[in-house]
């Protein structure tokens, strides 16, 4: 299992350069944990960066794991676009 840390700011111009990287590790592995824990402020480009890793795994049968803080913007973000039902989260 392939482990990312996101940290800061998750923002359009850095989250576009997120979702890259995500988006080509997808395709190489099989199984990935992002912890998001350390990110303080994201947008809906950041939402959108989770989700298409999501989908390429999926596609393949592989699984995305997602560490968030329960008080985070993120998680607030994909709760609100109804994201977390399909991805799996660990919430702290």
């Amino acid at each position: 299992m392939e482990v990312i840390k996101l940290e800061g700011d998750f923002t359009t111009e850095r989250a576009l350069a997120h979702k890259e990287s995500l988006n080509k590790l997808a395709r190489e592995y099989s199984d990935i944990t992002i912890d998001a824990r350390n990110v303080n402020n994201t947008d809906i480009v950041g939402v959108n960066a989770i989700a298409t890793t999501q989908k390429i795994l999926a596609d393949k049968g592989g699984s995305l794991i997602v560490k968030l803080n329960k008080d985070g913007e993120l998680y607030r973000l994909l709760h609100l676009t109804k994201f977390s039902t399909i991805i799996r989260m660990q919430l702290q």
